[in-house]
């Protein structure tokens, strides 16, 4: 491969080229005619009401209702409420859910299409039983300082090798 620096042709030009003289000609540069604030837009401030900016909140966002929701609302049409506890069936303790809480919850249900899908005979939301236990039933911890059966203490011994 030839040395562009022994080559004849390329030291003339270089030394015919000035040091003033730009390496790259001036019409292939990119020159910035433009300063920053032609590149900057200046619009009025926007600004919506409060009224207006409230109504699309409520056109998009849905909110339900802290009121309670009447019975007949809940469960099909043309039947009564039926409460199997009157009736002398065992029914378990429901979680224990703030009355707003529920209502909120009811109402957000009845806004789908098949609401009434959840609830029961009874009129209310359908719920197992609560799953908190009032006695453990897991086995107790035995602490150390507390006198273990001697068949259930466990004994360290200290690894050893043969030789």
């Amino acid at each position: 491969m030839p040395n562009p620096c022994n080559d004849t042709d390329f030291l003339e030009k270089s030394m015919l080229r000035g040091e003033e003289e730009s390496l790259v000609p001036e019409d292939d540069l990119f020159l910035i005619d433009q300063t920053a604030r032609d590149f900057i837009e200046l619009t009025a401030a926007e600004y919506e009401g409060y009224r207006s900016r409230l109504q699309k909140e409520q056109d998009i966002f849905f909110s339900p209702s802290f009121r309670q929701v009447p019975p007949n609302q809940k469960i099909a049409e043309n039947m009564q409420p039926r409460y199997l506890e009157d009736e002398g069936l065992y029914i378990g303790e429901r979680p224990k859910v703030s009355r707003t809480n529920q209502n909120l919850l009811e109402n957000r249900i009845l806004q789908q299409d098949e609401g009434k899908n959840w609830f029961g005979d009874d009129g209310n939301i359908l719920a197992l039983p609560n799953p908190i236990k009032a006695s453990p039933t897991r086995p107790p911890i035995f602490s150390l300082h507390e006198g273990i059966d001697p068949a259930l203490e466990t004994i360290y011994v200290k690894n050893m090798t043969l030789h």
